[in-house]
């Protein structure tokens, strides 16, 4: 692809995650759960977003949504330069509880020695089909909320 090509697909793209977000929060609202989202309310211009705060400084649940990758993930992030890995390393001591409580296998990535994910990803998501956003935004607020639960009790344990 020739570079003008790329920079008119880079802002094609980059359009497409603020209305996506936009008709995402209006999806949370209508959502009612035991889990308190609480999703800034600004329209970011980026494929994430940061919906359950644990009150940690670098540790959250987020729903992650690529255009390019054709794919949406509900995600827990561990990013905090003090405590990431002792935080993975207790998650992966109760792996097998956890993937229990949330209902199917997850993945479990270390980043970098810092950066450590756990998520549930739905493949094959096409963010550029506007019909198929209402599905998608539900199964990330669902999954994104059953991720939450699951780690929930483990988070606490830890006395965070």
């Amino acid at each position: 692809m020739s570079g003008a090509l790329q920079d008119i697909e880079s802002c094609a793209v980059s359009r497409i995650y603020p209305v996506y977000w936009d008709e995402f929060h209006k999806r949370v609202d209508e959502y009612q759960s035991e889990v308190k989202f609480n999703s800034a309310r600004r329209h970011p211009s980026t494929g994430w977003i940061r919906l359950v705060s644990t009150g940690i400084g670098g540790v959250f649940f987020s729903a992650v949504a690529s255009v390019d990758k054709r794919r949406v993930e509900a995600d827990f992030t561990i990013e905090n330069d003090a405590m990431s890995m002792e935080i993975f390393q207790e998650m992966e001591r109760h792996k097998h509880d956890i993937e229990a409580r949330f209902g199917r296998r997850l993945e479990w990535q270390p980043c970098t020695s810092r950066k450590y994910r756990i998520f549930s990803r739905k493949s094959n998501a096409d963010l550029r089909d506007r019909s198929q956003w209402p599905e998608q935004h539900d199964w990330l607020i669902r999954n994104v909320g059953k991720l939450f639960l699951a780690i929930r009790l483990h988070l606490e344990q830890l006395g965070r």
